[in-house]
């Protein structure tokens, strides 16, 4: 029996694997009990793909001898092959319970307590396996897993350089170091590693959706899909693959097949929730209101906000009877949210409700004047007894909004009688008077892309008859003072919307105003809420309110669109709005 194993272990170590399965199986024919014969056949399925069968066949080897540490940790690999990881970590422990200076079965728990999030205790067992094998260069990389994860990259990567030190031929290695690169942002550097781990391993899944989100967080996106594509197709069950192969998708406008991508990447993991609200943007981009209203509800796992949401004690609104009822609607996101879901508040009272709006504080004087607010507070203020409360952008869902069902009357909003009569003073009669807004906060992560420079729409202050009239206020203003010879903006008074009250005065001044021109900021909300002709500037691939292609908007009536036709394009934007001006005033000259 001795000699025929040492022969079945020289195949196996040969990769000949048949012969090695046929001697074990000579083997077991002669002694069905021999252990060692099921634990090397255990091993072989493992190489074949067949796991499941390897898990049992080592299984009954433990069952015949309990005290062999080599058999628990092939039982633990396996376990981690078939994703059970609380079993493969009790293997492994059984190992190193039996054998202490097993290294290897160390640093093998150390991997499979890293990916259970349980990094203080996988960083004992990886220093524990260096302890016993300084030149262990896979208790290395998983000790740099345990330490990239509780933010710690710079230790993380001296640890991934150690593995490579040691053995620069371990794919993982390479793209465990390009992962934590990246977290420094450190692409340059991340880019190779991400790329040596597939030349040393092309058929190395993980490697590729290391690489492929690596290149959605660059913007390249034709190349993202190539990589992550054939990440899905070398491994299908790999939710990564196809969640960032969706954001890829997502990122040059392919919304359908996003969906599609998210979707499979929810048919393996259905509780990933950043999976499933990505999923609803490309719908509602898609102008899939039904389902992707429904899926929006995710974005509050996802976003890691859960905690707002159940602090309330009563049931969230979904569209159910609420006559003599009253309901908290309270603003979640920015302020351009809040003026575009506000209309849904006088549905509610035209229900029967009583409703308490709960607003950014420089809204609350704004929205005074809107219909069917019981009282309007802020967040933190102490509000009346409510019988319900609903998330602001939720009331698309509780109204079951489609796209030819938007409340899309306006306006919904209004300025103050007494601020547009002292507007209509300050700014005169005469002339295509152009209120023009084009930098929204440079510090919001959706801001990327969104505003354009002060100086690209010189073009139309040249027309003959147009006044340029800055609604811009905070950010963006610097550029007024680097404005191209010939081009003229006015600015108007710094007390506009001074003090604790936002948009009133902005409000009245676009009541006085022919038009509004802004790109995707709350101004352009308010233009359009206030019933008042606006074109909204948008980037090559705007966010979901603004779906694809369209010119109009079923939210606002009086909007246009103008959409980059492509990126960084402003002066063929601008081009078109000069064009689009010829019915209301003569070019000059």
């Amino acid at each position: 029996m001795d000699d025929l194993l040492r022969d079945a272990i020289s195949h196996f170590q040969a990769g000949r694997l048949a012969q090695a399965e046929q001697i074990c199986r000579h083997m077991l024919g002669a002694d069905a009990r021999q252990p060692d014969a099921l634990n090397l056949l255990g091993v072989i399925f493992f190489q074949a793909g067949r796991a499941d069968v390897g898990v049992e066949l080592i299984a009954q080897a433990i069952s015949i001898n309990g005290q062999n540490a080599g058999y628990y940790f092939n039982l633990g690999n396996g376990e981690m092959a078939l994703g059970q990881l609380d079993k493969a970590i009790v293997a492994f422990e059984n190992a190193v319970r039996i054998n202490p200076d097993f290294a290897d079965a160390h640093a093998n728990l150390g991997h499979a307590l890293s990916i259970q999030s349980r990094y203080a205790q996988a960083i004992i067992a990886c220093e524990n396996a260096l302890r016993l094998r300084p030149d262990l260069a896979e208790a290395y990389s998983n000790l740099g897993n345990a330490r990239n994860a509780m933010g710690r990259p710079e230790d993380a990567i001296a640890n991934f350089i150690a593995a490579l030190r040691i053995n620069p031929h371990m794919a993982e290695a390479h793209t465990n170091l390009g992962q934590a690169l990246i977290g420094l942002n450190r692409y340059d550097e991340a880019i190779p590693s991400l790329k040596a781990a597939l030349v040393l391993r092309p058929d190395f899944a993980s490697g590729y959706i290391n690489f492929g989100s690596a290149l959605v967080d660059l913007g390249r996106f034709e190349d993202a899909i190539k990589v992550l594509s054939a990440a899905t197709l070398l491994n299908p069950y790999r939710m990564l693959a196809h969640y960032n192969l969706g954001n890829a998708l997502s990122g040059i406008g392919r919304y359908g097949q996003a969906v599609d991508a998210f979707a499979a990447a929810n048919r393996i993991a259905p509780e990933y929730a950043s999976a499933q609200y990505n999923g609803s943007l490309a719908l509602l981009a898609l102008g899939n209101f039904e389902r992707g209203f429904a899926q929006y509800e995710w974005r509050w796992l996802a976003t890691g906000k859960q905690a707002a949401l159940d602090k309330f004690k009563v049931p969230q609104w979904r569209g159910e009877a609420i006559d003599g009822k009253t309901i908290l609607i309270h603003a979640e996101q920015g302020m351009g949210d809040c003026l575009q879901f506000c209309r849904y508040v006088p549905l509610i009272a035209a229900r029967g409700g009583q409703v308490i709006l709960s607003v950014h504080p420089r809204l609350k004087r704004l929205l005074k004047r809107l219909a069917g607010t019981l009282a309007i507070v802020t967040d933190g203020d102490p509000a009346p007894n409510f019988d319900y409360h609903c998330p602001m952008m939720s009331l698309p869902l509780a109204f079951k909004t489609r796209i030819a069902t938007v409340p899309a009357h306006t306006p919904y909003l209004s300025a103050e009688p007494a601020l547009i009569a002292h507007w209509h003073d300050l700014l005169g009669a005469g002339q295509f008077k152009i209120g023009i807004a084009w930098q929204g906060n440079p510090d919001s992560p959706v801001e990327r892309g969104r505003s354009m420079p002060l100086k690209a729409l010189a073009p139309l202050a040249r027309i003959a008859g147009v006044r340029l009239i800055s609604l811009q206020q905070i950010h963006g203003l610097d550029q007024l003072a680097d404005l191209p010879p010939g081009m003229v903006v006015e600015r108007l008074d710094q007390s506009v919307d001074a003090g604790e009250d936002g948009f009133v005065d902005t409000a009245a001044i676009i009541a006085n105003l022919d038009l509004v021109i802004s790109t995707d900021t709350a101004l352009a909300h308010l233009a359009g809420a206030l019933g008042k002709p606006v074109w909204i500037v948008l980037k090559h691939l705007p966010e979901w309110r603004w779906m694809q292609s369209r010119p109009d908007s079923p939210w606002y009536p009086t909007a246009r669109l103008f959409r980059q036709p492509e990126i960084g394009r402003w002066d063929l934007v601008v081009a078109d709005m000069v064009e689009s001006l010829g019915p209301y005033v003569a070019p000059n000259g």
